[in-house]
Order: C-alpha cells, then structure tokens, then sequence
C-alpha cells in the first residue's frame, strides 16, 4: 500500500508540473507577451514588463528584440535580468546584432550580457573579435571572450598602487 501512495504522490506531482497549477504568472500567450512589448515601448523606464519576461523564461523569446533595442534608453540592470531569464538561446542574435550596431551604449551593454551568458555565446565570438578591434568597446569585448573561454578576469591593480 505505501508502494501506491508513493507512486500516486508522484503522479501528482508531474502532473502539477506539466499543467503549471502553483506558477505566480499566466500562460505565456502571444498576446500577453505582445502586450509586455507594448509596455515596453510606452515606458522604457518601467521595469516591471523586463520582470514580467523574465518570469516567463524562454517563452518570452518573441520579446528579446524589443528588450535589446532598449538596452541604451532604460535600466541597464532590468534588461539585463530579463535576458538572464529568457535565455541565451533566444538572446543571442539580437545580442549580436546591438553589437555591431552603431549605437556604442547599446552594443557595450550587449558585450557585458554575452559576458554573462559565458560558455552559451560560443557563436558570437566572431562578434565580439570584430568588437574588441573598437576601441570604445574593447574592454566589454575582451571581457565577454575571457568569459566565454572560461578564462578568469585579471585583477585590477588598486587606484594608489599606481
């Protein structure tokens, strides 16, 4: 008998798993990532949208455009999480796109989040070796690789040792 009760246990459990019975968000719907796109760009500043996404993982995918191209007119750290969140699958060809773009905050702020991402953006090396020839965005560049190659950031010597 507690053979069954185990296996009943667990039963329900999948199943409250797969139908998302106790998740604190809706189903991602495209209209509801359609509208979280739309609050994004009403009020960039508004981070309640980049949490939103975030929540909704790599379901928000449809939104990583909107969220890259508003990396240089809002909160950095938001944009940044909401990435985290959805993904580097969905993230990195927008990433790699702001990062040959021409706007130099943008593309500085894609560098650090390829960073982030580490060993998952292996395929923007090529991006981010043309980048760290810029030399407004080498240091982010060259940072971003050193992170892909699992290779440790150098410590930076303190102001009065200089």
């Amino acid at each position: 008998m507690a053979r069954f009760e185990g296996w009943l246990v667990a039963v329900v459990l999948v199943a409250s798993v797969v139908t998302g019975v106790g998740w604190d968000y809706p189903p991602a719907s495209h209209d509801y990532v359609r509208d979280l796109v739309n609050q994004l760009k009403t009020n960039p500043r508004d981070i309640e949208p980049y949490y939103a996404l975030r929540r909704l993982g790599p379901l928000a995918g449809p939104a990583v455009p909107a969220i890259v191209e508003r990396m240089s007119q809002s909160d950095d750290t938001a944009s940044i999480n909401a990435l985290i969140g959805i993904g580097p699958h969905a993230s990195l060809p927008p990433l790699i796109n702001a990062l040959r773009g021409d706007d130099k905050k943008r593309a500085r702020a894609a560098a650090q989040m390829l960073g982030i991402f580490g060993r998952a953006a292996t395929p923007a090396r090529p991006a981010l070796l043309a980048a760290a020839a810029d030399p407004s965005l080498q240091g982010e560049a060259v940072a971003a690789l050193n992170a892909i190659d699992g290779v440790r950031p150098a410590l930076q010597p303190v102001p009065w040792q200089r």
